[in-house]
């Protein structure tokens, strides 16, 4: 168990090479960040990820308290590739994140993403999804302020 939150904190750390992902009104890690990793950086990226997810899964409480101990493990195989080599995924991120209207995208989706493709998930049904998260990603359009009243009324 130590090991793994060893595992989580260096991927962390090394995700950040200049502690600036999160500076500037950054909004987290999405794919102009994943862009600027090194290949070790981004596999170490996705094996903390992945081992998150599963050490959550492990030993978070379930939802209730007769959740048989599967549940958690169920919702996390949907997360996590498995039988996947890190370099497949990070292959698959890559991937999402060269066309440029993708980065966006956060990568904790992105991944998510790559699990479904993993799991068989077909070409057409990923664009879509790609599609469907640069939508759920793109900043919300702002408000368009309310008329100003005419001067002197």
């Amino acid at each position: 168990m130590k090991r793994s939150v060893w595992v989580i904190l260096l991927a962390t750390f090394l995700m950040l090479p200049s502690g600036r992902p999160f500076a500037d009104e950054s909004k987290g890690v999405d794919g102009t960040v994943w862009k600027q990793l090194n290949a070790d950086n981004k596999a170490l990226f996705t094996l903390g990820y992945f081992t998150g997810i599963q050490i959550f899964a492990k030993y978070a409480p379930g939802s209730c308290s007769n959740c048989q101990a599967d549940c958690m493990d169920e919702a996390s195989s949907k997360l996590v590739p498995l039988g996947t080599s890190i370099p497949q995924v990070v292959q698959v991120i890559d991937s999402i994140y060269t066309d440029a209207a993708n980065q966006v995208i956060p990568v904790q989706w992105a991944l998510k993403l790559a699990a479904q493709k993993a799991k068989g998930m077909s070409d057409e049904e990923f664009k879509a999804a790609i599609a469907d998260a640069v939508k759920g990603s793109a900043p919300a359009k702002p408000a368009q302020p309310p008329p100003q009243p005419a001067p002197g009324k």
